[in-house]
């Protein structure tokens, strides 16, 4: 028969037990809540729809010197590409809007949960552009388009903006030779070689210019009209740096019968990206005449510096 003593230690351990199986099932609950808790205020999987609306797609058009202060059109052209942020591989097919299409401007996507690389670019014409690798950007045969261009690092998540503004900024430079002369010559067609060194034909998204500099060439052929010959031929550049640099143009002239013929060579042209440089001048002069050329377009577009003289 169990002592008094032994009775009441018996009972004090069973309410140890007691206690402590207490403790050990709220300690538990406790656990799971916090867990709970967490999965639901941070998902690691799921998914995000995001609209992106372009503000800036109408544009000055660089290519009409006359009315450079006050002309803007559409962009003819909108691409969005969305990339892995760390492979630069392709996330999803790219968006390509025209501007007659309904909802112009705007871009809907979904996307897991990720860390992405987005790329919108607008251009000013039916350019074919390739864009399965950021880093190089690509335009059909080589020919350079007014463009502008938005790279954005995206973290889609359950607390990403459902709703973002892009706006764009230029990427490119523009050259333009504004010839005249011919005068005394019949009406015929006239054909313009242009080549151009120091710019490039590929767009590295990531920087907004250039990779590498080299050579292109540049064909235009127009009718003389009324024995006057007054032509723009404007070029898009992409550059290899966001400074002040120069190239170096070519121009090579023949009429169609062959009866004609000249040449000129503009070296050290200054360029810079969003800026128009125009050399205007008698392009068959045998003395030359003055070439002006404008320098700077101004941030919002719409205003321009003073114009130099220089002689070619």
């Amino acid at each position: 028969m169990p002592t008094l003593a032994a009775v009441k230690l018996t009972l004090n351990l069973n309410n140890m037990k007691k206690h402590i199986s207490i403790i050990m099932l709220a300690a538990g609950l406790l656990l799971a809540s916090c867990s709970d808790k967490d999965t639901l205020s941070s998902p690691s999987e799921g998914e995000a729809t995001i609209t992106f609306s372009v503000s800036n797609y109408e544009q000055v058009d660089l290519d009409d010197v006359e009315t450079r202060s006050t002309e803007v059109s559409n962009l003819k052209l909108l691409f969005l590409a969305v990339y892995d942020a760390q492979t630069l591989e392709p996330a999803m097919d790219v968006i390509k809007q025209s501007s007659d299409d309904e909802g112009y401007g705007s871009f809907s996507v979904t996307l897991p949960y990720g860390q992405y690389k987005l790329v919108f670019l607008g251009c000013n014409n039916d350019a074919e552009v390739d864009m399965s690798d950021p880093e190089a950007i690509t335009f059909g045969n080589g020919y350079v388009p007014q463009t502008f261009l938005k790279t954005l690092d995206l973290a889609v998540d359950g607390e990403t903006s459902t709703s973002q503004t892009i706006s764009l900024s230029r990427v490119v430079g523009a050259f333009k030779v504004v010839c005249s002369g011919l005068s005394e010559y019949d009406p015929q067609t006239f054909t313009f070689n242009f080549t151009l060194k120091g710019s490039g034909s590929t767009l590295n998204a990531l920087t907004g210019l250039a990779p590498q500099a080299g050579e292109r060439t540049y064909s235009f052929t127009s009718d003389l009209h009324e024995g006057v010959l007054r032509l723009g031929f404007t070029m898009y550049l992409l550059l290899p740096t966001a400074d002040d640099t120069t190239i170096d143009c070519s121009v090579t002239f023949s009429g169609e019968d062959g009866t004609l013929s000249a040449s000129r060579t503009f070296t050290d042209v200054p360029v810079r990206i969003n800026k128009l440089t125009t050399y205007t001048g008698d392009f068959f002069s045998a003395e030359g005449s003055k070439a002006s050329f404008t320098i700077e377009l101004a941030d919002d577009y719409d205003e321009w510096s003073e114009t130099e003289d220089y002689t070619f």
